[in-house]
């Protein structure tokens, strides 16, 4: 039997990573869009077969057609967007032994809720900084002692990154909330922000497997953020983290199989759990790169490809350029350090020489799009 992966995004780069991911795993990939307007066209990827914008109140006729299309097919069904981890989820009872996808034992809305991951993390031994719920009905009633804090919408698909903000004290407060208010919402959910000049980001990514076995290889150092976006860092696949081994337990407990990527502030030398992203983590791409290629991994789990074991991990300084370069026109660095950064990238999130042409047609599509 043959198998296509089926790629559901928004138009960013963790949709063409996951469709290189694929294709270099010998898997082609139907890519669905459930965006109204992209800025690169990466239906264009030499290992993209099909490609359709959606609605994902229809992706149950979507795969039924699929299905019909393609008779003697297995689909590895890939979300690359938090709507579209839910949309899918709902469909997992559903669907014929034809489709692999992620799922969970448990409502995924359920696991994705801010507040109820911080507390199940917290119960399997993980740091968790303060977090509470503030409504906006009730009076605000946030201790003094957590200032600074981070406000942040208690479910990704609820809110937008945009939406997010740090408080240092309560008039700061006042005015998030106000402006919060204005744009809908009746709460927000709010952690004490952990932040000094030593601190840093870190991300951990694996795979959790049918079998209830996880599976991870190192972490992520995100070294330069910009609009909540990590733009640049490394892969360390080969350095231990001690954190991992309690990590694996909160992703078992959770039930969750499939493709997942995690939060954390090293914060005084101790890492703090931010939050786990029931998918694919954007930079994914470098991990692949890395030599732990985690599609391809789900895939042969399932018994989709054959099995390939990993044969070496490798250090990885990725680089997402399209926001990176802004750095430098805002001056926020050298033209001279950045230069520096793109010669010492082994990945970037967005070009790549063997899959050129969704870069390369940018001009062509946006031509196309304003005539």
């Amino acid at each position: 039997m043959n198998s296509i992966a089926i790629i559901i995004g928004i138009g960013s780069y963790n949709d063409i990573g996951l469709i290189r991911s694929c294709g270099e795993a010998k898997m082609k990939s139907i890519y669905l869009i459930h965006r109204d307007s992209i800025v690169v066209p990466i239906y264009k990827s030499k290992y993209v077969i099909e490609h359709d914008s959606i609605d994902l109140t229809n992706l149950n006729d979507i795969f039924k057609h699929y299905e019909l299309k393609y008779p003697e097919t297995k689909f590895l069904v890939l979300p690359a967007s938090d709507d579209a981890v839910i949309a899918v989820d709902n469909l997992n009872n559903s669907l014929s032994n034809h489709f692999i996808t992620p799922y969970a034992q448990v409502d995924i809305e359920h696991l994705m809720d801010k507040k109820e991951m911080g507390l199940m993390a917290k119960d399997t031994g993980l740091r968790v900084p303060s977090t509470g719920i503030i409504e906006f009905n009730q009076k605000v009633e946030v201790p003094l002692y957590l200032f600074p804090i981070i406000l942040k919408p208690i479910q990704s698909t609820k809110g937008g990154k945009s939406d997010i903000c740090i408080c240092h004290d309560d008039g700061e407060l006042s005015t998030a909330i106000n402006s919060l208010k204005s744009k809908g919402y009746s709460n927000i959910l709010y952690q004490q922000y952990l932040h000094d000049s030593d601190s840093k980001e870190i991300g951990i990514t694996g795979v959790s497997y049918p079998d209830g076995s996880v599976e991870i290889h190192g972490y992520i150092d995100k070294i330069r953020n910009r609009s909540n976006i990590n733009n640049f860092g490394v892969y360390h696949p080969n350095q231990n983290f001690d954190v991992i081994p309690v990590l694996k337990k909160y992703i078992q407990k959770t039930g969750y199989v499939g493709i997942f990527d995690t939060d954390f502030i090293l914060y005084r030398g101790e890492p703090y759990f931010i939050e786990c992203n029931f998918r694919n983590g954007a930079y994914g791409y470098c991990v692949t790169k890395g030599g732990f290629n985690m599609p391809q991994r789900f895939a042969s789990a399932n018994k989709l490809i054959k099995t390939s074991p990993i044969k070496r991990l490798k250090d990885v300084t990725f680089m997402e350029e399209r926001t990176d370069i802004l750095n430098v026109l805002d001056k926020s660095m050298s033209v001279f350090q950045w230069l520096r950064d793109v010669i010492k990238t082994d990945c970037f999130l967005w070009w790549n020489w063997k899959d050129p042409k969704p870069m390369l047609r940018i001009p062509h599509f946006l031509k196309a799009q304003f005539k």
